[in-house]
């Protein structure tokens, strides 16, 4: 922005040197009427806002307003707007007006960008020559203008930017083996167009009046074939046609046109008005980026607070791990217990089987060696005291 203040400063002091030389030599002309009375802004017009401080030094491009209301001091002429913003004003903005400025322009449109802005043009008579007379010479300011002039990010593109092919030094120039990756780069959409040139030589001037539009009788005579400085894009299209040679291929610094820029502008589609396409500029652009975060920051908040649940849902699940891990640990042990206790009972078990089949044996031979004894018994008794009504010969019964 600060580059396009400096352009229309340049063009409003050029515009004074004309005024002062209309002044100078109009003595016989009849003077304009004099514009009406009343203020020289009327509601409703856009106002572009700079700070006169220097852009090095720090002078900002304040804003765009629109003005609701005029107000004049009938004593000192002094004007009172009472403007209001024509966009939603970001962090910039609010910081760039919460400030007090000693000194501010005003222009009621942005100025225009062009290769002569940063460029001196000595007056004609001054000049040397008929030639520089008739159309003078532009030629860049010194670098300690420049610098004071333009902010150092801008600098460089100012050092590679010729005012013509004839000027162009050997930073300006492209070498004619980079010619096919720069137009790669400019078919491709890499490059804009705009800062790529060429010096073109027309096979004559037929072919450069049908570039120009120019419809002219008889031939245009001439030093040689003509030539002209094309951009480019268009300058290979020429060449493919067979209408020119390129001779020089040299860089200049691509125009900003500062209103579009900022506020966009209408791209014709086609015939009908539904087929207009809207460029937008900075500002829609930078209400779209600031809807974009507004909208990226609640789904930030909301992607946290969605970490946050399944931070603590992970640390349910965590300890729930740990205590089934432990219940794991006691179940393994109980169960490790058990079988050693099943294991007993079953070896138990074995010995007690064992021990009782031994004693069901004992049993029944003690039980046979009983009926024995009690059987010699019986017979020993009824041999020596037989019972009474028995004859002695007779056995007794055996159990």
């Amino acid at each position: 922005m600060a580059e396009d203040g400096e352009a229309a400063a340049e063009d409003g002091e050029a515009a004074a040197e004309d005024g002062e030389a209309a002044a100078e030599g109009g003595e016989g002309r009849e003077k304009p009427a004099d514009r009406p009375k009343g203020p020289p802004v009327d509601p409703g017009i856009t106002l572009y806002v700079f700070d006169d401080t220097p852009a090095n030094e720090g002078g900002l491009y304040l804003g765009a307003f629109l003005v609701q209301s005029v107000a004049a001091d009938p004593t000192t002429g002094a004007l009172t707007l009472t403007v209001t913003e024509t966009a939603a004003p970001d962090e910039y903005d609010r910081a760039a007006w919460g400030r007090a400025y000693d000194a501010v322009t005003v222009y009621d449109r942005l100025p225009a960008d062009r290769w002569l802005a940063f460029s001196t043009v000595p007056r004609a008579g001054n000049a040397g020559g008929v030639d520089d007379q008739i159309a003078p010479r532009p030629a860049k300011r010194p670098e300690e203008e420049l610098a004071a002039l333009v902010p150092a990010p801008f600098r460089d593109e100012l050092a590679r930017h010729a005012l013509s092919a004839t000027d162009a030094d050997d930073q300006q120039t492209v070498d004619q083996a980079d010619w096919p990756a720069l137009r790669e780069a400019l078919n491709s959409g890499q490059k804009l167009p705009g800062e790529a040139w060429a010096e073109l030589v027309f096979n004559d001037q037929v072919d450069l009046d049908a570039y120009l539009g120019l419809d002219r009788d008889g031939i245009v005579e001439g030093d040689g074939p003509p030539a002209a400085e094309v951009e480019l894009g268009k300058a290979f299209e020429l060449v493919e046609n067979g209408k020119a040679t390129i001779r020089k291929v040299f860089y200049r610094r691509r125009l900003i046109d500062a209103e579009t820029m900022l506020h966009g502008s209408v791209v014709p589609g086609g015939e009908g008005a539904d087929e207009q396409l809207l460029a937008d500029g900075l500002s829609s652009l930078m209400q779209m980026l600031q809807r974009d975060i507004a909208e990226l920051d609640a789904a930030s908040e909301r992607i946290a607070q969605s970490q946050a649940n399944v931070s603590a849902e992970r640390e349910l699940v965590r300890k729930q791990v740990a205590e089934l891990t432990a219940d794991l640990r006691n179940w393994e042990r109980d169960a490790a217990a058990a079988t050693a206790l099943a294991d007993g009972f079953a070896a138990e078990a074995e010995r007690v089987a064992a021990r009782l089949a031994s004693t069901e044996e004992s049993v029944v031979r003690l039980g046979r060696e009983l009926n024995a004894a009690v059987e010699s018994a019986v017979r020993t008794i009824d041999r020596v005291a037989p019972p009474v009504g028995r004859d002695a010969a007779t056995p007794a019964a055996t159990f």
